[in-house]
């Protein structure tokens, strides 16, 4: 598909270009939508990309990375409290899936936007396989946002008991004890951080530094590595 080329070559606005015509050849095919609010996520364009993801979602209520990626553009505009609702109901469709349907999937890859679509062998759109970690890590950094720091602790340590994505979350963990005031736990949650981590990753050296420097050296990390 045209339009996948392009995605792979960054070119994303000629690649909206190519989702447009085949949203018009085909307007009830909800990733289509999707794949298109991606491209405009990565324009930083995320108004429009949450319009995309609300027609992906009319039309197809129960396609997870509908609600993922919008809950993705809601962060990015800072209504975390918007991307919260999409990120639960994305958790029960998910629990649906595989409690009802017993659907298996597997994680995604730790990145925002949501949306990157593959090709099956009919040359079809196959929708990005989630698990439900991937869904709460990205709760939990909302509640961190909202200051709803027992909610954001329930999920990052729900990751760490589960031993998923532990740099990250351990990291994010420290940033909870610091503001909750209990420094003790937070430096042990960096100490975490460094045990886990590559140690040339930007996230160890940021932990190292916090370890040396002090709690007020301390920034919360998204999922690409990038300091908030």
């Amino acid at each position: 598909m045209q339009a996948l080329t392009y995605d792979e070559q960054g070119n994303y606005e000629k690649a909206i270009v190519y989702w447009d015509k085949a949203i018009k050849m085909n307007p009830h095919n909800a990733l289509y939508y999707v794949c298109r609010g991606a491209d405009k996520d990565e324009l930083e364009n995320y108004m429009d990309a949450i319009q995309d993801y609300n027609l992906a979602v009319q039309t197809d209520s129960f396609l997870i990375c509908g609600y993922m990626n919008r809950a993705g553009s809601k962060y990015a505009i800072k209504d975390y409290a918007g991307a919260i609702k999409d990120y639960n109901t994305a958790l029960k469709i998910y629990l649906f899936k595989t409690e009802h349907l017993q659907i298996k999937f597997v994680p995604l890859p730790n990145k925002l936007p949501f949306g990157n679509m593959t090709i099956d062998s009919n040359n079809l759109i196959e929708e990005p396989q989630y698990h439900i970690d991937d869904i709460i890590i990205y709760r939990g950094q909302a509640y961190y946002q909202m200051d709803s720091l027992n909610l954001a602790l329930n999920d990052f340590t729900h990751c760490i008991d589960r031993q998923f994505c532990l740099p990250f979350c351990y990291y994010w963990r420290a940033s909870i004890y610091h503001k909750q005031g209990n420094a003790d736990a937070a430096y042990n949650d960096l100490r975490q951080v460094l045990f886990y981590a590559d140690k040339d990753s930007d996230i160890a050296r940021q932990a190292q530094k916090v370890l040396e420097k002090g709690l007020d050296m301390l920034e919360a990390y998204d999922l690409t590595g990038d300091a908030k």
